[in-house]
């Protein structure tokens, strides 16, 4: 009975090293991309990897050619996120949706903003009450702490980009002026005035290091604090869901 017993806290005192191990060793990644488009059309990639125990855990994805999120440990694949796209022929409805625009979907994402900033009455109500102010102050705390975690550590952001409207661009250079003080030479986008429809042609790229540990115990922090969840599932409803039940 005895041996058996020590055998039993072996077993659990190997999984707890296991688990502690995973926990806080740095999962280190690379993430390389480019947005390049002319009026209404955008072609870009994303490539991301990150490693763990010296590249024996790798996740990958590619996106759009290999969009789907794959993990491998060695050389055998342990998760692959997504299926087999379905072939034109094998989907009931074949009438193809027209793809949207580059400046369709800039306008789109303006739209959203504005909707829902023509709230920002009520969700400055919820955020001004005793409530939203504990949760402001502990929700901005935590997540920056993870964010400092996960964020790379060098990256750097070039290119060229214009709205097709000087206002447009100089608005957006403008933006890029005040995050200068964080983020310096590494984003650097020069504006296109005399084109008169949107282009773009911007490349990025980022390597970083974290720990699971960061993030999930940040996360968990964030979900068990009661202040965030209450004024978290009032924003939902009366700000984003426009007061809908």
């Amino acid at each position: 009975m005895a041996v058996v017993l020590k055998v039993i806290i072996l077993l659990l005192a190997a999984v707890l090293a296991a688990v502690l191990i995973v926990l806080f060793w740095p999962v280190r990644y690379r993430l390389d991309g480019r947005l390049a488009g002319t009026g209404g059309s955008a072609e870009g990639f994303l490539r991301a990897r990150a490693g763990l125990f010296f590249g024996l855990v790798r996740a990958a994805c590619d996106y759009p050619e290999h969009p789907e999120f794959t993990v491998k440990v060695l050389c055998f694949t342990v998760f692959r996120s997504g299926g087999k796209k379905k072939e034109p022929e094998e989907e009931g409805n074949t009438e193809e949706k027209p793809e949207k625009s580059l400046a369709d979907r800039i306008k789109q994402g303006c739209d959203t903003i504005r909707k829902i900033s023509g709230r920002g009455a009520a969700a400055r109500e919820i955020l001004e009450s005793r409530s939203g102010g504990r949760a402001w102050r502990k929700g901005k705390r935590k997540a920056l702490k993870v964010l400092r975690a996960v964020l790379p550590e060098r990256y750097r952001i070039a290119g060229n980009a214009g709205l097709g409207d000087p206002a447009a661009t100089g608005t957006l250079m403008m933006a890029q002026s005040v995050l200068y003080p964080w983020t310096g030479e590494r984003l650097l986008v020069l504006p296109d005035f005399e084109s008169e429809e949107i282009t773009l042609d911007i490349t990025g790229e980022g390597r970083g290091a974290f720990m699971i540990a960061t993030v999930l115990f940040g996360f968990l922090a964030l979900y068990l604090d009661k202040d965030v969840r209450f004024v978290w599932e009032r924003l939902k409803r009366e700000v984003l869901n426009g007061g809908e039940s």
